[in-house]
């Protein structure tokens, strides 16, 4: 049976390429499998809208003014502080992600096994600077990794 989507991040690449073997899918189908399980997990956190913070309408203002504009602008500090945690929690709302990726192309390009130690950082660099996205920068590696073959 093929599973249709992730519902766990594998804890580690063995149990990554374990789920692949299993379900007999490619690495680009795993690897979009896993860019739909970090986008899901993403779509669950709701970021508040963006608000503008407090100015004042005129550039004479009273003093009443100018306290309701401070008292505005605390407000909008403590607003942007949470929205801030809000948004960092959803971009790591895989945490570990981009890690196990990054493992899991490296042992299935065949980085690890055809390219010397002291060239593979070197290599899967230029990968990243040309490849878009997970499967771009497999894709791009294995043409690097046929230069060492």
């Amino acid at each position: 049976m093929i599973a249709e989507k992730i519902t766990k991040l594998p804890d580690n690449v063995q149990e990554l390429i374990k789920l692949k073997n299993d379900n007999c899918l490619s690495v680009i189908e795993m690897l979009k499998m896993l860019g739909d399980f970090e986008n899901e997990e993403r779509n669950k956190i709701e970021v508040p809208p963006f608000k503008s913070k407090p100015s004042l309408k005129n550039y004479v203002a009273s003093p009443d003014e100018l306290r309701k504009l401070a008292d505005e602008i605390e407000e909008w500090q403590e607003y942007r502080k949470k929205r801030d945690a809000i948004i960092k929690k959803k971009v790591n709302a895989a945490p570990n992600m981009n890690d196990i990726c990054e493992e899991f192309i490296k042992i299935e390009s065949g980085l690890k096994d055809k390219v010397p130690s002291k060239y593979q950082d070197k290599v899967y660099r230029l990968a990243r600077e040309f490849g878009s996205g997970h499967s771009g920068v497999y894709v791009y590696l294995l043409d690097l990794i046929n230069i060492f073959e």
